[in-house]
């Protein structure tokens, strides 16, 4: 016998459901950490392989693109039919939905799907924008469902089509993901820090340049912003402190270099395709786990870098020279630890030929970071 047809009485509850429902799974994405993941899982459940969390993420997209395209249909078009909108609406809250919060689990599991933190977090920005998504188009349901939208003004149209496109974009980018290695999101995330950094040089190099014409601290108003958040240029009296600072950018354009070089030595040669692949707590897998482990040990200190900059721009523009040293070393400290993490690869054994070059410049690069 086959389900009843839903009523419009239906559709009310649903959307309320709806809204709670998205609220869990963002609250899930936020809350949420490979490692509970990981330890939720049985060991029976590892004895198989799981299949790709990238390739549910990109197929539920797709659905879920498709009946976004039927729901704006039944909003734009009249009469408006409250059953055939809880019939696609249910589709997306049973189906779409729970496939994408599935596919977060498996991107850590004890069976060795373990993608890593940088790779977690880009994917659950995604999923959590497709989330925001969806809640605007519900809301555009519940203005129509009200009657609010009886005349169904251009603006009104506008309003739906713009609510279902950001469904469509959102969807596309966790397509685009599905066809994105995993070392392609890690490399674009260290080259976006690696950016930050270069900013920051850039921002030092200009205030160390040359100070305002007329600049005087005694003639300085409380009112003046240089009061406030320190001189605009370096003092022209404090010729040390311009030393420091371009001391300074030589090391940062250093460490920047270090960026350059894990990218093409290491990131892009981060063995993904192995992780993941054995079935349970293999030899290989443990190995595999080790090295996405030490990957994030990586990209945490790479996105840390730029963020201690700051605060050694912020050192210098208080004119605080004893705090510029310490925090220029942290800087310095951190790209180091970054880089000999994986010197020898990312299983620390021996490398043969060619590839020991990048353990090579290691031997030299650092020296040059910790002189003066």
């Amino acid at each position: 016998m086959p389900p009843p047809a839903p009523t419009s009485s239906a559709l009310p509850a649903l959307l309320e459901s709806t809204h709670h429902l998205l609220a869990r799974f963002q609250s899930l994405l936020l809350n949420s950490s490979a490692s509970t993941a990981s330890q939720s899982q049985s060991p029976e459940s590892s004895s198989t392989s799981p299949p790709n969390p990238l390739s549910v993420l990109a197929d539920a997209a797709k659905l879920l693109k498709a009946h976004t395209t039927k729901l704006g249909l039944l909003l734009l078009n009249k009469p408006f039919t409250p059953s055939a909108v809880v019939k696609v609406l249910s589709e997306i809250t049973g189906t779409c939905l729970p496939a994408m919060m599935g596919a977060i689990e498996l991107l850590n599991t004890p069976s060795g799907v373990c993608w890593g933190s940088c790779v977690e977090k880009h994917v659950k920005s995604k999923v959590n924008a497709v989330l925001g998504a969806v809640g605007e188009l519900v809301k555009d349901i519940e203005r129509v469902a009200k009657g609010e939208d009886a005349a169904r003004t251009q603006k009104q149209s506008d309003s739906t089509l713009a609510s279902t496109g950001q469904v469509w974009s959102t969807c596309d980018a966790l397509v685009t993901i599905s066809a994105t290695s995993p070392a392609d999101i890690v490399i674009k995330k260290a080259e976006e820090y690696r950016s930050l950094l270069r900013d920051a040089i850039d921002e030092l190099k200009e205030w160390a340049e040359e100070e305002d014409e007329g600049y005087d601290d005694e003639e300085v108003s409380d009112q003046d912003s240089d009061v406030q958040f320190g001189p605009s240029k370096c003092p022209t009296n404090k010729p040390e402190l311009r030393a420091q600072v371009e001391g300074a950018v030589k090391k940062l354009k250093l460490v920047e270099m270090g960026y350059k070089a894990l990218g093409k030595r290491r990131l892009k040669t981060f063995p993904f395709e192995d992780v993941g692949r054995p079935n349970g707590q293999t030899d290989e897998t443990v190995k595999a786990q080790a090295g996405v482990k030490k990957l994030d040990e990586v990209m945490d200190l790479l996105k840390r870098i730029p963020e201690d900059v700051d605060e050694l721009a912020g050192k210098f523009y208080e004119l605080d020279e004893k705090g510029a040293v310490v925090q220029l070393q942290k800087c310095c400290d951190s790209a180091i630890n970054a880089v000999v993490l994986v010197k020898n690869g990312w299983d620390d054994s021996p490398e043969p030929g060619q590839d020991r070059a990048f353990a090579d410049w290691v031997d030299k690069w650092i020296p040059l970071l910790r002189s003066g």
